[in-house]
């Protein structure tokens, strides 16, 4: 869907389209602008909320121009806790509990997600704070969320299950162009894998020949001899003294 350029102002919705608009704002927490609202009502033969919401579930709402409704900067940087419903759209899920060429990876259980977000207008990133049963590696991009409990950490929020309401979604664009970058990766890590170049460099036990120790302790005799002599030569001059 294209994004929106025409001024709110200038439009009038009639009352069942206001009727259905503040439906979705009741139900999903959707901040939709009316221009957006009516460019989707076009694309659909018989628009109803239904057939609205399986439209907004997949688009990608950074072209739909939605009104802001992210904390801002400053109570994210309290380490506050914001309860609300804030509708966002997943832009990326990772592992980074495990190497960066193995992020698309699960890691069963060796896994911390780490999820971008928009609500269309600003991003936000979360970590897992307990395991998500909900989202994971294999979230698609366009997934949509209900953000209903914000625990803020360095600007981050901590994931839990029971923090958010997963609506799902399908933005084919978003999908295609991930499936790629998945399979690219995927083929480059297997490839290092045949290789060996994934492996760490195999263990050489570390020897020390006969000649260097030899050498090492007739260096240590000369001068232990040096000090001896300069020892003898300090007293033979105490006794000429005497």
């Amino acid at each position: 869907m294209e994004s929106m350029s025409t001024s709110s102002a200038a439009v009038v919705l009639t009352p069942a389209q206001q009727a259905l608009l503040a439906e979705l704002k009741q139900k999903m927490h959707v901040n939709l602008k009316p221009e957006a609202f009516l460019a989707i009502c076009e694309e659909i033969e018989n628009p109803d909320y239904k057939s609205i919401q399986n439209a907004l579930l997949n688009s990608d709402i950074r072209k739909l121009e939605l009104d802001r409704s992210l904390p801002d900067v400053t109570q994210r940087a309290q380490n506050a806790v914001v309860r609300g419903n804030f509708f966002v759209q997943v832009l990326r899920v990772s592992n980074i509990a495990v190497p960066s060429r193995m992020a698309e990876q699960d890691g069963n259980n060796n896994r911390t997600l780490f999820v971008q977000l928009t609500d269309g207008n600003e991003k936000i990133s979360g970590v897992e704070y307990s395991t998500l049963k909900k989202l994971s590696v294999d979230t698609p991009p366009g997934t949509k969320l209900i953000l209903t409990e914000l625990h803020f950490r360095n600007g981050m929020i901590l994931l839990e299950d029971s923090h958010f309401t997963f609506l799902g979604g399908s933005v084919d664009t978003l999908i295609q162009s991930w499936l790629v970058n998945k399979q690219i990766s995927a083929g480059r890590l297997a490839k290092k894998q045949v290789e060996g170049e994934d492996q760490p460099p195999a263990f050489e036990p570390f020897t020390i020949s006969k000649s260097v120790v030899h050498v090492e302790s007739t260096s240590l005799s000369k001068d232990d001899d040096r000090v001896r002599g300069k020892e003898s030569k300090v007293e033979k001059s105490r006794d000429k003294q005497g």
